[in-house]
């Protein structure tokens, strides 16, 4: 494979990691949005300009549903656009963190977060407010904050922010599984299939 891509739109910020080759050093674009992530991340795509074969990697969920259907579409869109010189991918958070091996924090809305567990391999949606509680009850070694702008320090004890999504995905190359065009899964809350439509 020539180029790695890795993008998501589906928490409170737009990211895009991507090597140009497999010997290259990663590179990553994160912005903020309060308006359309998707065009926001649609326009970074065609100003990339990759070349040859490659791979994308996407999330596949927990997150918001729209930024979810909306990575889908564009990862699908590559692939086919190129002529299948490109493999799709994708990874579920809960998979991401037990990767990571790490209670992980994703801001998904101004006041909603995503925690995903690892330990009770399963994930739940908290406010604002409920961060706060979980982080104050944890190991603070057990914690890990994706670009979700928790800055505040709990109890003294701050959240620490890591990379975002798109870079942590382009990394795990373990957690990788392979998007089947016939049927995918997506979860936000409850897991629900996509299935090709088939023309008569």
């Amino acid at each position: 494979m020539t180029f790695s891509l890795a993008f998501d739109c589906s928490s409170w910020l737009m990211s895009v990691a991507y090597r140009v080759s497999p010997e290259a050093p990663p590179a990553a674009i994160v912005r903020y949005s309060r308006d359309d992530l998707s065009y926001e991340l649609i326009t970074v795509l065609q100003n990339l300009k990759l070349q040859g074969s490659g791979e994308v990697i996407i999330p596949l969920g927990p997150g918001s549903f729209t930024g979810l259907k909306v990575n889908l579409a564009i990862a699908l869109g590559i692939k086919t656009a190129r002529k299948d010189l490109v493999a799709c991918y994708g990874v579920s958070l809960i998979d991401l963190a037990k990767a990571l091996g790490k209670n992980v924090f994703v801001k998904i809305t101004s006041d909603d977060y995503l925690l995903a567990d690892p330990f009770s391999h399963s994930h739940k949606f908290l406010k604002s407010h409920d961060v706060e509680k979980v982080v104050c009850q944890s190991d603070p070694n057990e914690i890990i904050g994706i670009y979700c702008d928790l800055d505040f320090a709990v109890s003294g004890r701050p959240l620490r922010t890591r990379k975002s999504i798109a870079e942590l995905l382009l990394d795990l190359k373990a957690c990788w599984k392979e998007i089947d065009r016939e049927e995918v899964t997506l979860n936000y809350g409850l897991d629900v299939k996509f299935r090709k439509i088939k023309s008569e």
